[in-house]
């Protein structure tokens, strides 16, 4: 039987490598101190909201394996325009948690100007993490313009709250898929054959390439699923041709790279890690190599928005 406790680390394990590794970081990184503490409480409470999630239980969703297999092979990942329940109490106190763990520095302002809006019922908190969730980009903007609050801050936030339920939803729903290695599974050969860019769980693009002992992961951004392109082509828009390429920032250093696409202007942060890049470290190794961020930014590349995944009719 595959269960969802089967699927997932143990929360000691979650975070002794949450841990390390910030150790780690903490000894190769000075200049990043203060960004490696906010992260490290950030996560944390992550893992905490991961916790209180299990032990109130995760929604479970009827969705049959074959169904979930028909999607995936029209391109429609597995979470799109499901009518999830989400545990809006626990998550809008999340938010609102997320916004005082950020209410210092820089956005402390923004943050302050979410919670003022949700108190003052000028801004929906189970309707923002609705959206998001869906990953509405758009509606998530029309919300914060309407409330007079920062969007992008807005979507952070939203995220940080949603990222443990993501992650716990997708385990559910792929664990017969990543348990049962059988040539039967419909659904593990649904996921295996996977070749877009975007994440098959959730749709959202991947913060990263990993590169280690498995090969290449792409590596989402939002539920931490990994997944793999069957070729060398850019995540993006798909072009494999002279526009498309890999650099290394340093040529000293080929482990951290960029891929760069003159096609479409996207890029792709590409790391060589000895270790997966699971829930919760994908947030933290983004965050470390926010200098390849900087150097594709400064030559023009960008993250494009989400993609808009349009849902066709499944049986």
């Amino acid at each position: 039987m595959h269960t969802l406790a089967s699927a997932i680390p143990s929360d000691h394990d979650l975070r002794a490598q949450l841990v390390r590794r910030l150790a780690q970081l903490d000894a190769e990184r000075p200049d990043l101190a203060s960004a490696l503490a906010l992260q490290g409480r950030l996560l944390t409470r992550e893992l905490d909201l991961l916790d209180m999630l299990l032990s109130g239980g995760v929604p479970g969703l009827a969705l049959p394996a074959r169904y979930l297999a028909t999607k995936l092979k029209g391109g429609i990942p597995v979470l799109h325009g499901e009518p999830v329940p989400l545990p809006g109490g626990l998550l809008t106190l999340a938010l609102r948690d997320f916004c005082g763990q950020l209410g210092s520095g820089p956005t402390a302002e923004a943050t302050r100007a979410i919670e003022l809006a949700i108190d003052e019922a000028r801004l929906d908190a189970g309707a923002v993490l609705s959206a998001c969730f869906g990953r509405d980009q758009h509606r998530v903007r029309h919300m914060a313009a309407q409330a007079g609050a920062s969007a992008d801050i807005l979507w952070l936030v939203a995220e940080l709250a949603l990222a443990p339920f993501a992650h716990l939803l997708q385990l559910q729903l792929f664990a017969s898929a990543d348990q049962d290695h059988g040539e039967t599974c419909p659904l593990r050969e649904a996921v295996t054959h996977w070749d877009r860019g975007y994440c098959p769980a959730c749709g959202t693009w991947p913060a990263l390439t990993e590169v280690g002992p498995e090969g290449h992961t792409l590596r989402c951004a939002f539920c931490a699923r990994g997944w793999s392109l069957q070729d060398y082509r850019c995540v993006y828009c798909g072009d494999d041709g002279e526009q498309f390429l890999t650099a290394a920032l340093d040529p000293e250093v080929p482990g951290r790279r960029l891929q760069l696409c003159g096609a479409c202007g996207g890029y792709m942060k590409v790391l060589e890690r000895d270790h997966a890049c699971g829930f919760p470290l994908v947030a933290l190794e983004d965050m470390v190599s926010l200098d390849l961020d900087m150097a594709a930014l400064e030559r023009h590349y960008v993250r494009p928005p989400l993609p808009q995944i349009r849902r066709t009719h499944t049986t």
